[in-house]
């Protein structure tokens, strides 16, 4: 009889429970490869800045597992690895299709100068990391169709190198700031 108890109890407070993880939240999955190590991407989204007038500023926020963003606070939370991805777009609220390169200054559907950042357990607790970088150069691809966005992306350091490439494919969010 005890067992049963114990087992209907068990049942109970499960069932009562919901269960999420950032992948079923957030289904944008992908990786990026940094200093030869391939890293996870579990989930994202995109934060409008809502500047008025062309071009538009956009981030685009990858995470690895154990990351999240709080988008109330606009901070990361928790422990893991980012990808921040800042560009210009010429559509407001949303990105238009196409490979956005690095900066001039000027020119729409592109980058923000050094818009590009990498962070390997990056622990917001104590704002530390084991590893970073920031990009001087390279390119974005964007695709969406419908709801699903298909990203890629190479990024150079000062002298023309590159230092990261990544790519990865699902739902992003936008949300403003």
């Amino acid at each position: 009889m005890k067992k049963i108890i114990v087992v209907l109890l068990f049942i109970s407070l499960f069932s009562a429970c919901e269960i999420t993880s950032p992948i079923e939240d957030n289904p944008f999955t992908g990786s990026f490869v940094f200093s030869g190590t391939t890293y996870s991407i579990v989930s994202g989204n995109i934060e409008d800045y809502q500047n008025v007038g062309s071009p538009y500023n956009l981030g685009i926020y990858l995470m690895g597992q154990g990351m999240g963003f709080d988008t109330v606070n606009s901070v990361f939370t928790g422990l893991g690895d980012i990808v921040v991805l800042d560009l210009n777009s010429s559509t407001a609220g949303d990105f238009t299709n196409g490979t956005y390169s690095w900066w001039d200054g000027t020119t729409v559907g592109t980058f923000e100068a050094e818009a590009a950042d990498f962070y390997i357990d990056y622990n917001t607790g104590d704002d530390s990391f084991s590893d970073f970088a920031i990009g001087a150069g390279g390119s974005v691809t964007i695709s969406k169709s419908g709801s699903i966005y298909t990203i890629s992306f190479t990024i150079l350091d000062g002298s023309g190198a590159t230092i990261v490439t990544g790519s990865g494919q699902g739902e992003l969010p936008i949300w403003t700031d």
